[in-house]
């Protein structure tokens, strides 16, 4: 009995491994992709790497417009409490340096090309400007964040008017 169970699974294994030999020839023909197909695909998958690289670097200008502006508003505020310190009451700082004590960290901030922020104080004292000079790093020049000029002037000249 066990040689006819032997001799029976040996038929049976060796018809069941010239079926899996013949779908695997048949797999063989049809498998795989053409060079061309590959090609394509390859085409369409730069395609969209280099639309969603371009949305993806325009979004990191704004965003980087958008934080040299906040900081410079935070600036701004610190300029303001500067001034309302009794022992500086209405006095523009004559640099940056003297606002750090009231920013949180005590430092003045970069922009976010990691320039130093340009200020600049009137002659006479009363206003100033707070400039970035963007990503090129030059003062003039078309991506310069625009000037932040401090409003008292032009509150006072309102009310004298």
């Amino acid at each position: 009995m066990k040689k006819n169970n032997l001799v029976y699974f040996m038929k049976k294994t060796k018809r069941s491994f010239k079926a899996h030999l013949q779908n695997l020839q048949k797999l063989d023909k049809q498998a795989g992709a053409s060079l061309i197909e590959v090609m394509v695909a390859v085409a369409i998958m730069v395609i969209l790497m280099s639309a969603i690289g371009i949305a993806v670097v325009s979004n990191i200008d704004r965003a980087n417009n958008a934080t040299a502006l906040s900081n410079i508003n935070t600036i701004k505020m610190a300029i303001k409490n500067y001034q309302l310190d009794p022992e500086h009451l209405g006095i523009l700082p004559e640099e940056l340096s003297e606002v750090e004590i009231y920013l949180d960290p005590p430092k003045v901030p970069k922009d976010p090309w990691q320039n130093d922020f340009v200020y600049e104080r009137a002659e006479e004292g009363d206003t100033y400007t707070l400039t970035s000079m963007g990503k090129d790093g030059e003062a003039g020049t078309d991506d310069d964040i625009p000037k932040v000029e401090d409003e008292t002037e032009t509150e006072d000249e309102t009310e004298n008017q």
